[in-house]
């Protein structure tokens, strides 16, 4: 991510220790069930190899989600300064991914394709 983005993202959430909170749920984040098997099927890694890869999507997705509603929420700020203005549509996954310099979301695909559909949708 971008450091604007990153900034973004602690000024929005850094309300006494929640900002420490958020960092404690991103580091406990667990891959569903069957993600370390799609890794292993698909690319015959060592079951500790592909957990490792499954717990990097999962966190991926957690933060893609929160990408999603930081985005929506400062879009919808932006447009009731127009009373004229439609409401804020969430973002998709393109949209996401346009806010980000290099966005990890193909790269993902490529490594567990239905996990990573399940985990973030578009």
């Amino acid at each position: 991510m971008t450091w604007w983005l990153l900034r973004m993202i602690e000024e929005q959430y850094h309300r006494d220790d929640e900002d420490r909170l958020i960092g404690l749920a991103l580091a406990q984040t667990v891959a569903p069930p069957g993600t370390a098997d799609e890794i292993i099927r698909l690319h015959g890694l060592a079951p500790d190899r592909a957990a490792l890869a499954a717990r990097a999507i999962a966190t991926y997705a957690r933060l893609d989600a929160l990408l999603r509603e930081i985005a929506t929420t400062v879009e919808g700020g932006i447009r009731r300064s127009d009373p004229a203005a439609a409401p804020a549509q969430p973002f998709d996954a393109a949209a996401r991914d346009r806010l980000l310099l290099t966005p990890p979301r193909s790269v993902l695909a490529r490594i567990a394709p239905e996990s990573l559909v399940a985990l973030c949708p578009p």
